[in-house]
């Protein structure tokens, strides 16, 4: 039981057992504040058919709500409040499947609203509303579900009720499908004015659909709500299916015996009672459209298909929807069909043309003389007649001439005729049977000019070689496809093997031995070209014998000599390190060793320098010598004194003996150079096959004396003699002179590059321009950006080091004074524009001379102000 609270925004839920109503609410806070501010207060509170749904409607507040209900948890949520332009509602209702709610707005236009439940979000659903009907009278009452699943809407005109009450006929639908009439149940002189029977609709709503209603289809039945349903029993009406009739499930389906009424029952049992429910359902037989028993005709006849009676709708296999069908080529043609129940029917001609007796065999032809040539006349005529008086479909031409044929049919009658030649015989030739020696071919060739060329061996070529014994044939194809055919039969002779020894042999160097062929050929070849049975072999190479038999087939034998010769097997000539010992080992897959000094081990100890030598024997008697020369280990140098001068800019490169195990420098270097390009002591650790060795050499820089003087400044008409001396040689200045001295006249870098006997020396001199300044007699403070500022332009200001200038009018007055070179006077007395006229300056200034000291100057002079 659900209830809403007044002057609240909270819904009670009491749950209803077996056992009775539990004492304990759900209590869910949610939606608008439930009240009025003048008491008028009627509506409704609806709960879907399927539990799932409520929805309230509150006259006081101008509007309704619809909320989320859990029938679980008896919890209500997810409140969608609709907006306040439905005044004066009091009755609402779900449709039996949940999907759309209803509502009636009364007033001077009374009408009946349908909202989309399955629209989405909530502004969706507020936005589907559509009016679904309008009522003449002043006041719409309750909105009820009743178990026809239809709504019935209560109405009246004030205190005065109505004899009919409307009814919405199709609630499921959407929109005015749902049928609203508002004169739709008389109530037999009784009246209604506001209230409905407030039924619990998931009692009894459980109704059912079905679809489709045609005979010969499968009829599927869809329970509008399956919740609380312990189980079902239909009965179809149908006693004539037997078995079928019944069924248990909750969505059954049936195929109905015979077009006509059927009472189909559904009992469904709940927890606590027992419902059931009937429908009245009509199977439409399905049309049986005919077009006609296949047929054949001519192609120019005009032919259209009609079906045998009118239909609502056509369908041909086109995609056309016309009653009737033009055919224009022959084929299969079906339309199905559909009466006014909505149940198809197709039914399937096949349309056969008849050949148009107008024939014809073909143009004259001529074939290939060893051809036949079957004529056609062509399938579906009623009669034939040829030249020979045969009456066949076709023709069998095997000699040249003139054939014709007539026919007819239904289409009329025709003839045609065809002169049939032949082309001149052709041969072509292999040759004669042959045979050839094994590992040998021919080739086989019919000649040129072919188009085709098809041989037993699968190939396509002109030609084709032939290896193997037995017989072969080609069928060649000219330009008019005539073909010819010829075979040859090869016989090969049998191969033979002949041997001249095994495949390797091998002698020391210095012996031979002797290759014999086998006997009983005609004819003997070896590789160097001579023709006796057996050769003397005594150098390494690959010899061969070639033998001819009385077939002129040939074999071949080779095989390899190897010479055995022991190459220098010990290691390359060495050092002795000093008191120390060298091991020389031969290598030991040798049977015996024999040394120097007679000793006969694999290896020998050498303790002092000298050349040391052994003859070995191997396996197969074969002999051989080698020696080593021993020198004794002199330790490595850098070849440098202990001391070596390098020039500025120039680079030593340090060089130690090469081809030893490793070196390390003083900085981690690990090569056998250096380059140095800096003073230093520069030291070298060499490891060797004797030791560890070092070397180390001090590397000092050249001093030079070239000194060009210190810097100094110049004035406008000074020069200055720069001389380095006369010590020096190949002179280079930065002017571009190569003189010994040169003289300057203007400020800049100047620098020398000359050569003293062992290094190439360079000095250099700035030389400034004395510090002096220029004063203008006149300037224009008229904002023009042109000579508006009067100011002292110094030359080489950063060689005065302290400056002012005093500005007067003509009566004395001091205007401005400047006490850096580079502060401006703008023309201005205290802000105000100086008069136009000639003012005077007094400057001061300290300036830095070329010999270094400071020397106070002034200068004195008048400025014209114009603007």
């Amino acid at each position: 039981m659900i209830t809403r609270l007044w002057n609240s925004d909270k819904f009670n839920a009491y749950l209803i057992t077996a056992d009775g109503l539990q004492p304990t609410a759900v209590i869910s806070s949610v939606g608008g504040y439930q009240g009025a501010p003048d008491g008028d207060v009627h509506g409704s509170l609806k709960v879907s058919p399927n539990g799932k749904k409520i929805a309230m409607v509150n006259r006081g507040i101008q509007s309704f709500e619809l909320f989320d209900f859990d029938n679980n948890t008896g919890a209500a949520s997810n409140a969608i409040v609709f907006p306040s332009k439905y005044q004066q509602v009091y009755g609402l209702e779900f449709s039996p499947d949940c999907s759309k709610l209803y509502i009636g707005k009364y007033g001077t236009s009374s009408r009946i609203f349908q909202f989309d439940l399955n629209a989405g979000s909530a502004q969706n659903i507020i936005e589907s509303e559509v009016q679904v009907g309008t009522v003449g009278n002043i006041h719409l009452g309750a909105l009820q579900l009743a178990p026809d699943n239809k709504i019935y809407v209560s109405k009246h005109d004030n205190l005065y009720g109505d004899n009919y009450l409307g009814v919405i006929n199709l609630p499921n639908e959407a929109g005015t499908q749902c049928n609203f009439v508002e004169d739709g149940f008389y109530l037999a002189g009784r009246k209604c004015i506001w209230g409905l029977p407030n039924f619990l609709q998931n009692y009894f709503l459980a109704d059912f659909s079905y679809q489709p209603t045609c005979y010969g289809d499968t009829t599927e039945f869809l329970i509008s709500d399956v919740s609380n349903i312990v189980s079902v029993l239909w009965d179809f009406g149908d006693p004539a299916s037997g078995a079928n009739n019944t069924s248990a499930l909750l969505t059954p389906v049936h195929v109905f015996t015979a077009p006509g009424d059927y009472t189909v029952t559904l009992t469904i049992q709940y927890p606590a009672n027992q419902y059931v429910t009937t429908h009245q359902v009509t199977i439409h037989p399905s049309p049986l459209p005919w077009l006609g028993n296949d047929t054949a005709v001519c192609s120019d006849w005009p032919f259209v298909l009609y079906p045998d009676q009118d239909y609502t709708f056509y369908l041909w296999q086109d995609g056309s929807t016309n009653p009737f069908f033009a055919v224009t080529q022959q084929g299969i043609y079906w339309v199905q069909v559909e009466n006014e129940q909505g149940c198809t029917g197709t039914d399937s001609i096949q349309i056969t043309f008849l050949p148009d007796p107008d024939i014809t065999l073909g143009n004259d032809t001529l074939i290939c003389y060893n051809d036949v040539v079957m004529l056609q006349a062509g399938a579906g005529f009623d009669s034939y007649l040829w030249q020979d008086g045969s009456q066949g479909q076709s023709l069998l031409v095997t000699q040249p001439g003139q054939y014709w044929v007539a026919v007819s049919n239904a289409c009329g009658s025709g003839s045609d005729t065809i002169n049939v030649n032949f082309t001149e015989p052709y041969d072509i030739s292999l040759g004669n049977d042959t045979s050839f020696c094994y590992g040998h071919s021919i080739t086989l060739d019919p000649g040129d000019g072919f188009d085709e060329y098809f041989w037993s061996t699968g190939a396509f070529s002109q030609t084709i070689t032939a290896t193997l014994g037995g017989t072969y044939w080609v069928q060649v194809t000219d330009t008019m496809g005539c073909t010819a055919m010829d075979s040859i039969y090869i016989d090969v002779f049998n191969d033979f093997e002949i041997t001249i020894g095994s495949a390797t042999q091998i002698i020391c160097e210095g012996d031979y031995i002797f290759l014999n062929g086998p006997e009983g050929y005609q004819s003997y070849l070896w590789q160097d070209g001579s023709n006796g049975q057996s050769i003397l072999a005594d150098t390494a190479g690959i010899y061969w014998l070639e033998v001819t038999d009385e077939n002129g087939c040939a074999a071949r034998d080779s095989m390899e000599l190897i010479v055995r010769v022991i190459a220098d097997f010990m290691v390359n000539d060495t050092v002795l390190c000093e008191g120390g010992e060298v091991v020389l080992q031969a290598p030991p897959d040798f049977v015996s060793y024999l040394w120097h000094d007679g000793s006969t081990g694999s290896s020998y100890t050498a303790t002092h320098e000298g050349v040391f030598w052994v003859v070995v024997t191997d396996e197969l008697g074969c002999t051989g010598s080698d020696s080593v020369t021993v020198t004794l280990f002199e330790p490595p140098t850098l070849g440098l004194a202990q001391q070596e001068w390098i020039c500025r800019g120039d680079s030593l490169w340090l060089q130690a003996d090469t081809g030893h195990l490793a070196y390390l420098w003083q900085d981690g270097t690990t090569t056998p150079e250096y380059l140095v390009t800096m003073p230093g002591l520069y030291q070298v650790q060499i490891e060797t096959i004797c030791g560890k060795y070092e070397n180390a050499v001090k590397v000092v820089f050249y001093t030079d004396n070239l000194n060009l003087g210190r810097d100094t400044t110049l004035c406008d008409g000074e020069a200055l003699m720069l001389w380095p001396g006369s010590v020096y040689s190949h002179h280079n200045w930065s002017t571009g002179s190569a003189d010994t001295g040169i003289v300057v006249s203007s400020p800049g870098w100047y620098w020398l590059t000359a050569f003293d006997g062992f290094c190439h020396v360079t000095d250099s001199i700035y030389i400034d321009a004395c510090a002096d300044s220029t004063v203008p007699n006149f300037f224009t403070p008229n904002n023009d950006t042109h000579n508006d500022y009067f100011f002292a332009v110094p030359t080489n200001p950063g060689g005065i080091t302290a400056f002012k200038m005093v500005i007067f009018n003509r009566w004395g007055r001091v205007v401005k004074e400047l006490t850096y070179p580079d502060e401006q006077w703008d023309g201005k007395i205290n802000g105000t524009d100086a008069a136009e006229g000639v003012y005077f300056w007094v400057c001061k200034y300290s300036a830095i001379s070329k010999y270094g000291s400071v020397a106070e100057r002034t200068k004195q002079g008048s400025v014209t102000l114009l603007r």
